[in-house]
């Protein structure tokens, strides 16, 4: 049981990329939008701002940072809920939430053994 959960665990979390964020108000810039370079469009990504360990949810709806060394240029309401202004060192990986699963409850919400027979 240990194994297929923590499959399923490892399986949600994508390769992290770090480096600068900026802001900038792109297409769409009234939601919780970003550039990225390589991303598709409609990925969500998880960006951390590495001096607070503040996190947000972004949607890539436009291509960019076009200035060498940055990872990801965010729009203002972004950048607010991660606490910076002007530039941060983030932390950015593509956000796979993991579903939930199906497991065996007894009524007390204890795990029963898998797999019920």
């Amino acid at each position: 049981m240990k194994a297929i959960l923590a499959l399923l665990l490892l399986t949600s979390v994508a390769q992290a990329e770090t480096g600068i964020a900026s802001i900038y108000g792109g297409k769409g810039s009234h939601g919780l939008t970003c550039a990225h370079r390589t991303l598709p469009f409609g990925t969500k990504v998880l960006v951390t701002n590495i001096s607070n360990g503040k996190s947000v949810v972004v949607t890539v709806n436009d291509r960019g940072p076009f200035i060498r060394k940055r990872i990801i240029d965010i729009v203002p309401a972004g950048a607010h809920a991660l606490g910076f202004t002007g530039l941060a060192h983030v932390s950015v990986s593509v956000y796979k939430p993991v579903p939930p699963i199906n497991v065996p409850l007894n009524n007390s919400g204890v795990l029963l053994p898998w797999p019920i027979k």
